[in-house]
């Protein structure tokens, strides 16, 4: 759902923040691009998720 709010809220001319996952595919991440593009006066910032950690390793 955040491909389509973001795309929905650039368009009615609103700022975006948009964290976690922030498309489900690259189609999604693209259409999101191309409405911060389509409204270059619109703060939209979308941070992808940070990559997993690696896991921890047992002290020796």
């Amino acid at each position: 759902m955040h491909a389509e709010a973001t795309i929905a809220a650039l368009n009615a001319g609103k700022h975006v923040l948009c964290e976690a996952r922030m498309a489900l595919n690259a189609r999604e991440a693209h259409a999101m691009l191309a409405a911060s593009r389509r409204n270059p006066s619109l703060v939209a910032q979308i941070v992808p998720a940070p990559s997993p950690s690696p896991p921890a390793r047992s002290a020796m």
